[in-house]
């Protein structure tokens, strides 16, 4: 099953969080793939990991509390917020899982453009989730899928929540 909720956060608290994303106080670190399964023909992207290695590695982590929360997280595995830079050209990421393990995945989509998330269901359909600012998607880890880039906006910015 794949959620998708719209208005995930009050906007006080959801503006709190882009904008501190989309400043120059979040360090952004260049990954020259955009998943861990790549083949060579991968796009880069900008990560900033947010909780991994069983600690919160960032301040943005107290603003992903209430998030927490929402989710009912009971363990987290990584947060991490990406960042892909527009290319002028309709780039489609490999297929992949976040995990090689069962978990859920949830998305945050930061900001509006055209670019979106296709997912992989458990009857092999493929859904088209827009990005959307403000919108989350939320299904289990098992469920391949991949990013498929921007035109329209600079940079598409998002938080990735891997859990129990």
């Amino acid at each position: 099953m794949i959620e998708v909720k719209k208005n995930f956060l009050d906007k006080k608290l959801f503006d709190e969080i882009k904008n501190l994303i989309d400043s120059n106080k979040i360090p952004w670190f260049y990954q020259n793939s955009m998943t861990n399964q790549g083949d060579g023909q991968e796009k880069f992207y900008f990560g900033h990991t947010v909780y991994g290695e069983y600690k919160p590695n960032s301040d943005l982590y107290c603003y992903c509390e209430e998030i927490i929360k929402l989710l009912n997280i009971k363990s987290l595995i990584k947060i991490r917020a990406s960042l892909s830079v527009n290319t002028n050209e309709r780039y489609y990421s490999n297929w992949h899982t976040d995990q090689d393990f069962k978990c859920k995945t949830s998305l945050l989509y930061l900001n509006t453009n055209n670019g979106f998330t296709e997912i992989f269901d458990d009857e092999n359909k493929i859904h088209k989730i827009s990005c959307e600012e403000n919108k989350m998607i939320i299904f289990d880890s098992y469920h391949k899928h991949r990013l498929v880039s921007q035109t329209d906006t600079s940079k598409r910015l998002t938080i990735n929540f891997n859990y129990f």
